[in-house]
């Protein structure tokens, strides 16, 4: 009882302070609302409260408001309340050229990311505030490492090819039910698959290989976005102590120390042959840039952070097409018949078997399309106030973005866009006589989901190939259904699971 009387003595204190917290939490609001209104049409809830009822999760609510808005304002542009005021979706063509061609100085990617993602605690790689290894020379190492297939002593396919056949084995181990078929989570085998491809060119061995590395990749690119988003949601003043201490800003820490113990390894061991990893690369250039003020912890930063951006894009890309391959058995055969007839006809898992897959790089991009990784895209956050020619007015500190999903959804660029057709850029690459700006790289008909310009990802063909070898190795080695063998399709997601069997005994393999 007497503590219910010195609670209830104390609860106008209590009260008080609630008050104090609310109030403050309302000026706040209306001043970052205040600060950041842009003169374009609102969508979606507006108000001191309006960001609270835009919600319960605002991610899965984002793709309903920006279909609502694209459909009202395709030709110019309209604002949505967030938490941090109000966002920009540019949906006019020439103003998202306009967009595009500014320089980072004005409308930064970066910027966005160390916001959005709180990349300074969870991917330092990919912060605006501090020097970092340029995309620039990140591109060049790509390039340099996919051009090596056509040198005598290049490794580059032959080690895409000799990893999935190791992690194939790995991530499907001895049967354990009678009829040879076992139920896999499908963005863990997708993901895992995947990364195990771009750590061998990445890293090599034996990181590539290493089970606790491959599952931290894995748990660390799903990870990024959902603790950015939590580290976001403090007061700037208190995310130098609370940031840290989250999982992705952890196993960031403790990827960057793997790879840093990786480089000094590789150093005692005194190697001498020609660089073959992409970090290899990057650290000989960073060493003959006797200007800069990197280290080799930039470039291990560098590389984690391009290890959260293929389990964000490539590896959840993957993982959808698989998904859609199980729960529509009528493509396999004859995505089956494609990969084993270019396996004839080129003797084999080379380069150019999966570049003549266009059936099954078809089917890979509509599954891209049909499951988007998010409902914008061309993410920015203005570091300056801007004016676009039309006469609007940007200021700073605003993000801004353009639709993607309602882009993909649009009947305009795709016939009968609600419907999946795993045909459909490989027939409208046949129709338009360049079929590859059809392909997953391409961004024909109108496809934004690699980015596009400066911007666009560095990694996409890459990311191209690998999905080709995998998809068209699972084809010939594997045969795989929905799990519990239903033929309907309720959506890919984290927790979509499938069931595969591999082939015992396959020609194909070697």
């Amino acid at each position: 009882m007497s503590s219910l009387v010195s609670f209830c003595g104390a609860s106008p204190i209590y009260l008080a302070f609630a008050g104090i917290i609310f109030s403050w939490y309302l000026i706040t609001r209306w001043r970052r609302l205040h600060r950041s209104w842009v003169n374009v049409p609102v969508v979606g809830e507006r108000g001191l409260l309006g960001f609270w009822r835009n919600v319960p999760d605002y991610s899965d609510k984002l793709n309903e408001i920006l279909k609502v808005g694209y459909d009202k304002h395709r030709d110019f542009a309209f604002q949505v309340a967030t938490v941090r005021g109000w966002d920009v979706c540019i949906c006019n063509e020439k103003m998202v050229a306009e967009m595009q061609a500014l320089p980072d100085s004005i409308f930064s990617l970066n910027a966005f990311n160390e916001e959005y993602f709180q990349t300074a605690y969870t991917s330092p790689g990919f912060v605006d505030s501090k020097p970092t290894v340029p995309v620039s020379i990140l591109a060049k190492s790509l390039v340099w490492s996919r051009q090596r297939v056509s040198s005598e002593t290049g490794t580059y396919f032959s080690g895409l090819v000799e990893e999935l056949e190791y992690g194939l084995e790995v991530e499907m181990p001895e049967n354990t039910e009678e009829d040879g078929w076992q139920q896999v989570n499908c963005f863990e085998f997708s993901s895992h698959l995947m990364l195990r491809l771009i750590a061998r060119l990445l890293f090599g061995s034996p990181l590539c290989r290493d089970p606790e590395a491959i599952d931290l990749f894995s748990r660390y690119g799903a990870t990024v976005p959902r603790d950015g988003q939590r580290i976001a949601r403090f007061p700037a003043l208190l995310r130098p102590w609370f940031g840290p201490k989250f999982p992705a800003s952890r196993m960031s820490r403790r990827l960057d120390k793997m790879l840093l113990d990786t480089m000094e390894q590789r150093r005692r061991m005194g190697l001498q042959e020609p660089e073959q990893t992409i970090t290899d690369y990057l650290v000989n250039w960073l060493h003959s840039e006797t200007t800069s003020d990197l280290s080799e912890l930039s470039v291990a930063q560098m590389m984690v952070s391009v290890i959260f951006g293929s389990v964000h894009s490539a590896g959840m890309v993957l993982a959808s097409s698989i998904y859609e391959l199980s729960a529509r058995p009528e493509y396999i055969e004859p995505l089956r018949e494609e990969a084993l007839a270019s396996l004839q006809s080129h003797l084999g898992w080379k380069k150019e078997t999966i570049e003549s897959l266009p059936k099954i790089d078809s089917f890979i991009k509509e599954s891209h399309r049909h499951n988007p990784i998010g409902a914008a895209s061309l993410f920015r956050l203005a570091k300056k106030d801007f004016s676009f020619r039309n006469g609007l007015k940007i200021p700073a500190g605003t993000f801004l973005y353009t639709p993607n999903s309602p882009l993909l959804n649009d009947p305009i660029y795709y016939e009968n866009g609600g419907v999946f057709d795993g045909m459909r850029f490989y027939k409208l690459g046949l129709q338009s006589g360049s079929p590859d700006d059809y392909k997953i790289a391409g961004q024909l008909p109108k496809s934004r989901q690699f980015g596009a310009g400066r911007h666009a990802c560095p990694g996409k063909q890459l990311a191209a190939d690998s999905m080709r070898l995998i998809l068209a190795y699972i084809l010939v080695n594997c045969e795989i259904e929905r799990d519990g063998g239903s033929k309907t399709s309720k959506g890919f997601s984290f927790s979509s699971t499938i069931r595969v069997r591999v082939h015992k005994e396959s020609g194909q393999k070697k």
